[in-house]
């Protein structure tokens, strides 16, 4: 709970700085996303910590799952990949299916205490990292695209400024939402193939800091960019 509080804290800390920031008003929807996102993760942490919400067990691993900050995962994996990836996009496919993919591999994995079998419970998994490896797949995309126009444009270019600040992103997902994964499957590891049973869910808070941490991390990029971008380029 102190670990839970903390998050809060500081993430309520992080709405009242956005609050009180200036925003340009052809941002404003960008600004909103943001805002709603943030406000999304410290609802749940502080329902955490104020109500007696549901962990439940995995009959196959014995890892006990917050089915709340799964739901949460569930919703703003969809939302962050589709504005990280809509960043410099002119249309809805790319990003779309983006937010798509992410969203059906975080909701698939919630609902892997749900599997009757080890066997189920290990094809649900496996189609969740197939789907997850669509972040890869569009980091390997950007960065030859980024290559290329590195070539063709100058630095001041406004289209190369955000083709830099998605890449940036799209780098940072993949490196939070990998450490949640790998989290996720040592934590699984160790419970499985080993008598691995702490009474505190060092899973769970592992979870916890990298959430709060990486929205806090990309959520500022977006806003702090989308705010300079149409000042700069004006």
């Amino acid at each position: 709970s102190t670990v839970v509080l903390v998050c809060f804290a500081i993430q309520l800390m992080s709405i009242v700085q956005q609050l009180t920031r200036g925003v340009v008003d052809d941002m404003r929807w960008t600004w909103c996303i943001i805002l709603s996102v943030k406000f999304g993760s410290a609802w749940t942490n502080w329902m955490l910590l104020t109500r007696a919400t549901p962990f439940v067990v995995d009959p196959i691993t014995g890892r006990p799952n917050c089915m709340f900050r799964w739901a949460e995962w569930a919703v703003l994996a969809f939302v962050m990949a589709f504005v990280i990836d809509g960043t410099d996009s002119v249309s809805l496919r790319k990003p779309l299916s983006l937010g798509i993919l992410q969203g059906v591999s975080t909701t698939l994995g919630a609902c892997l205490p749900l599997a009757t079998s080890g066997w189920t419970w290990v094809m649900m998994l496996a189609t969740c990292i197939l789907l997850f490896s669509s972040i890869y797949a569009r980091l390997f995309a950007r960065w030859r695209d980024l290559r290329k126009l590195q070539n063709e444009l100058s630095d001041n270019s406004y289209h190369l400024c955000k083709v830099r600040l998605a890449t940036r992103l799209n780098e940072l997902t993949c490196f939070f939402w990998t450490l949640l994964a790998v989290f996720f499957v040592a934590d699984v590891i160790a419970r499985v193939f080993s008598a691995y049973n702490p009474s505190v869910n060092w899973g769970f808070i592992a979870g916890c800091v990298i959430d709060v941490v990486a929205k806090l991390y990309y959520a500022d990029i977006v806003d702090t960019n989308l705010q300079y971008f149409p000042v700069r380029f004006r």
